[in-house]
This record gives C-alpha cells, sequence and structure tokens, in this order.
C-alpha cells in the first residue's frame, strides 16, 4: 500500500495527500478527512499537518448540514 522503500523506489503505490500531493509514507501520522454532502473530492487521507484545517473545516460543514436539516 506503501511506496516501496529503497534507493530506487519503486512507481507511488500509496496513498497521496490531498493537500500538498506528496505521497504518504509508511509510518508518518495520516488524518482521514470525511465531508458529508457534496465535498466528496475533498474528502480523503491528508498529512497529519496537512489535514487540520480541513478537518476543523470537515467538523464545522458536517455539523451545520445535520442540524440545518
Amino acid at each position: 500500500m506503501y511506496l516501496n522503500e529503497g534507493f530506487f523506489g519503486g512507481g507511488s503505490e500509496g496513498p497521496v495527500c490531498k493537500a500538498c500531493k506528496l505521497p504518504i509514507l509508511k509510518g508518518q501520522p495520516v488524518t482521514r478527512v470525511a465531508f458529508d454532502g457534496n465535498a466528496h473530492d475533498m474528502s480523503g487521507d491528508y498529512h497529519k499537518a496537512c489535514g487540520k484545517p480541513f478537518a476543523s473545516m470537515a467538523n464545522a460543514l458536517n455539523m451545520m448540514s445535520r442540524f440545518g436539516r
């Protein structure tokens, strides 16, 4: 699931951060963000640091969508 380790490490076999577009390497902390509604293209795995603002935004939007209905 992750990139092959080694000097010539293979192709992109692992997940990619939705924010910075860099590969998420084995052992790196990951934040999984899930948006309800129409923002599914922003849902996914992020590096922990990259995902903080998206996780906060997802929490707020998800709460608003639940109470707005």
